[in-house]
């Protein structure tokens, strides 16, 4: 059985296995989902990373300087070099994203190693 968050996150810092700085918002308690939260900002932030990693996807790993002497100011997907006339597809940092929130779903909270599997 996987332990809740506060739990997993005891161990995690116990076993050494994170390194963490521990400042006041471990010690507090979330407020609860306020009435009618809706899981549709959820989705949207989902949407707004892939999203915005299709946009970064052919500039990843460059500098501003070169991506701005490359590219320009960039206001619409580009055509990325290793995909011939395909262009805004997200990278595999949001399918690792989209993972990792079904993960925590299926399995009721975070556990880094059915994340990783």
């Amino acid at each position: 059985m996987v332990p809740g968050n506060g739990a997993h996150f005891e161990e995690l810092v116990r076993d050494r296995r994170i390194r963490v700085h521990r400042g006041q918002l471990f010690s507090q308690q979330p407020a609860p989902l306020p009435d009618g939260f809706s899981f549709s900002r959820i989705e949207g932030m989902m949407l707004g990373l892939a999203i915005g990693d299709a946009l970064g996807n052919t500039s990843e790993g460059m500098r501003s300087e070169q991506r701005r002497a490359t590219f320009g100011e960039m206001r619409d997907y580009l055509t990325h070099p290793r995909w011939k006339d395909e262009r805004g597809y997200p990278s595999d940092d949001s399918q690792l994203a989209f993972w990792t929130l079904e993960q925590m779903l299926a399995g009721g909270g975070s556990d880094p190693e059915r994340a990783a599997r």
